[in-house]
């Protein structure tokens, strides 16, 4: 009878055992104690160039009772915003990848990262909307600083505004 038992347990315990993570999941990469790759150096960065492709008609999928609108369009790279006291909305415009090539290997990275540029020139500016009203509806988008080198950081603290330019 023990026997049987266990003839009838063993492919109970493999299915169950089957129906666990599939071996390469992603599983182990979560947590506070990740199970991480050692890195790899190579002559080459291994990365995948991600295809720009404009948004059209397209719109983000929002929960019931919420909706996207554009506050502003015709910017160049916008890469951070800024809420202001007042409710202004400041945005830092630019494209990095100006820095010095040192390397070698810094010529070939530029080469590969070009790949999945945009092509839209870059504004190298803040500009700045206000919704006058507060409707919702920004009336009023204008260049607040121009002639930056490729903004990317913008902080208010103490009524001072900063911004991280790439030089």
């Amino acid at each position: 009878m023990k026997t049987h038992l266990a003839l009838t347990a063993l492919p109970l315990a493999l299915l169950l055992a089957a129906c666990g993570e599939e071996p390469g999941s992603n599983q182990q990469f979560y947590g506070a104690q990740p199970d991480l790759p050692e890195p790899e150096r190579g002559i080459l960065p291994s990365m995948t160039i991600a295809e720009p492709t404009p948004w059209g008609d397209q719109r983000p999928t929002v929960p019931e009772g919420f909706s996207v609108t554009a506050i502003a369009t015709d910017l160049k790279i916008p890469r951070q915003t800024l809420v202001l006291p007042n409710g202004d909305i400041l945005v830092a415009e630019g494209r990095g990848g100006n820095a010095a090539k040192l390397k070698p290997k810094d010529v070939i990275a530029g080469v590969i990262k070009a790949r999945g540029n945009t092509s839209v020139e870059s504004g190298n500016r803040l500009t700045l909307l206000r919704d006058a009203d507060g409707d919702g509806s920004y009336e009023l988008q204008t260049v607040f600083a121009e002639d930056l080198n490729a903004p990317y950081g913008l902080a208010l603290h103490e009524g001072n505004l900063y911004v991280a330019n790439q030089d």
